[in-house]
């Protein structure tokens, strides 16, 4: 679908980071994402930024709580050669270390606004002792994501809980 990404192979990882039943969107968002603004909460390895930043996005915010997945995305935006060049706060295509569910708060909090907005939250995890169930906290996710879509947006809702 002409994005690269960084992944990992081998006994040391379960997971390559990249989930191939999101390819046909991460295309979608490459040819929908020319100068828009994306806000990627549960951003793993940033595949969805990777994609949006080689498709021309103005900016990309990726979120997540682990700091070794979040890792990623500079390689992937290297391989498709993307810069990433420093702004006043932070860098153009920035990568944020921490709880989703905080974050969403505080960009609400700040009046911050995105033309795509992307939850691609695991089906269960704990983070910071507290426990996610995408089958029980779904509807309180979209709901503090919602503001933070800009008018005309998109706010992009996947899960893989059955």
């Amino acid at each position: 679908h002409g994005t690269a990404f960084r992944v990992e192979l081998g006994e040391r990882k379960l997971s390559t980071g990249l989930f191939l039943d999101q390819r046909p969107q991460r295309r979608f968002l490459r040819r929908h994402a020319a100068n828009a603004t994306v806000l990627n909460l549960f951003a793993h390895g940033g595949a969805y930024s990777a994609a949006a930043a080689a498709g021309g996005a103005a900016r990309t915010v990726s979120v997540d709580c682990d700091k070794n997945w979040l890792a990623y995305l500079d390689h992937s935006l290297a391989a498709n050669g993307v810069e990433n060049p420093p702004r006043a706060v932070g860098k153009q295509h920035d990568a944020i270390y921490g709880d989703c569910f905080d974050w969403l708060k505080r960009l609400a909090k700040r009046g911050e606004r995105y033309d795509w907005v992307i939850l691609d939250p695991p089906s269960t995890s704990t983070v910071n002792g507290k426990r996610w169930s995408a089958a029980r906290d779904y509807k309180t996710l979209a709901a503090l994501a919602a503001p933070l879509v800009a008018d005309g947006g998109r706010l992009v809702c996947t899960t893989n809980c059955r």
